[in-house]
């Protein structure tokens, strides 16, 4: 299915966020439950800071969300019958303290159809399908997204799908290629023209937004060395090892084989996810797209839901139009190749960077005339 529905923006920010629930892993084969005792939040974060070389930004302060109802006005008599209006839920910040992010999730991979066990999986000829059909879908717009940085999960599936939806056609030097041309592999990897850059736009890859860590070897990174040699015009200045280090340290075996760990934890998951907000949040970019996979996505976003938000709430794609809520958006599960735009906010943020729309006024302002 081509992504060519626009949702309603959601709102997060990144100082209000819920505490996830460890639940038993029902996704990607994680079927044992996880259990984490006698390990402490920090140690979570810490954890998860290390892997993805978050060691110089500063934790996420995570602490419940706020009351839905604020400052609610008092019961009034109307018809005669008591009636309390509810205030809207607003969120006002300075707009150098918010960036417009466009979450993308992959297009189908050759995992998603049953082959699990490709490492490093590549998209399948419909997953190219949908990255296009994605890349005509933001060239229809009325408005121009005017997209500043793409920021992107070092896994081959993400990468390929940016090259698709963001890429501007066949190369013309090697200056300005982004992905190198690939050869059908049956059953691994489709064929396709290699893929330019698209014009004054970096392409970064960050290991912060990352498929959760199952024990299936599709969610392991191929050696950074093969991964650059195809992605030429990307930059993995990011990404701090050679090799993969995320997937065997949550799929280790004990000396007589028996399994030990069982894929990355689902709070763990959400802290790398909000660690990752935050590094979002000290870009100078306003206009970013985020390419990145579906259980992150949840894990993620579901950590800025409604507190009493149900999990797991029909599609989106599968409600009228208009009647999407803030649950639906930030606790479903994406679609291949959709996208969905959230505005993320911190008010602590942005100190450092003025509002190019400001208008000083006042007595010392000039007249040019």
């Amino acid at each position: 299915m081509l992504c060519s529905s626009v949702h309603p923006v959601s709102q997060i920010s990144v100082s209000e966020c819920k505490l996830p629930a460890v639940r038993t892993p029902k996704r990607q084969g994680l079927r044992a439950a996880v259990r984490i005792q006698a390990v402490t939040r920090r140690d979570i974060q810490t954890e998860a800071a290390a892997l993805v070389g978050f060691s110089s930004i500063a934790m996420a302060s995570v602490r419940a969300p706020a009351q839905e109802i604020r400052n609610t006005p008092p019961e009034t008599d109307v018809g005669g019958d008591a009636f309390r209006a509810p205030e809207p839920l607003l969120n006002l910040v300075p707009v150098r303290c918010a960036k417009t992010v466009h979450c993308i999730r992959h297009g189908e991979g050759f995992h998603n159809i049953g082959f699990d066990g490709n490492e490093d999986a590549h998209l399948t000829p419909f997953g190219w399908s949908q990255a296009h059909g994605l890349h005509d879908h933001m060239q229809s717009l009325p408005t121009a997204l005017g997209i500043q940085l793409i920021v992107v999960s070092p896994l081959v599936r993400t990468l390929e799908t940016a090259a698709g939806a963001f890429g501007a056609g066949l190369p013309e030097g090697a200056a300005n290629v982004m992905m190198t041309s690939l050869e059908p592999r049956e059953q691994w990897q489709a064929g396709h023209p290699a893929v330019a850059l698209p014009p004054g736009i970096p392409v970064i890859a960050h290991e912060g937004c990352r498929e959760r860590v199952s024990w299936s070897k599709c969610d392991a990174r191929r050696s950074l060395q093969d991964t650059k040699q195809q992605f030429p015009g990307v930059d993995f200045s990011l990404i701090q090892s050679e090799q993969d280090t995320m997937w065997p340290h949550f799929n280790s075996f004990d000396e007589s084989g028996v399994r030990i760990t069982f894929g990355e934890p689902e709070a763990h998951v959400t802290d790398r996810g909000i660690q990752f907000l935050h590094w979002l949040m000290t870009r100078p970019e306003s206009r970013i797209a985020v390419v990145s996979h579906c259980g992150w996505l949840f894990h993620t976003l579901s950590a800025f839901s409604h507190a009493e938000a149900p999990v797991r709430s029909p599609p989106i794609n599968s409600a009228p139009p208009g009647t999407h809520t803030r649950s639906s958006e930030l606790d479903v599960d994406f679609q291949n190749c959709e996208m969905r735009t959230m505005v993320l906010t911190d008010p602590r943020s942005g100190p450092d960077r003025g509002d190019p729309t400001w208008f000083q006024g006042g007595p010392s302002f000039q007249s040019a005339a």
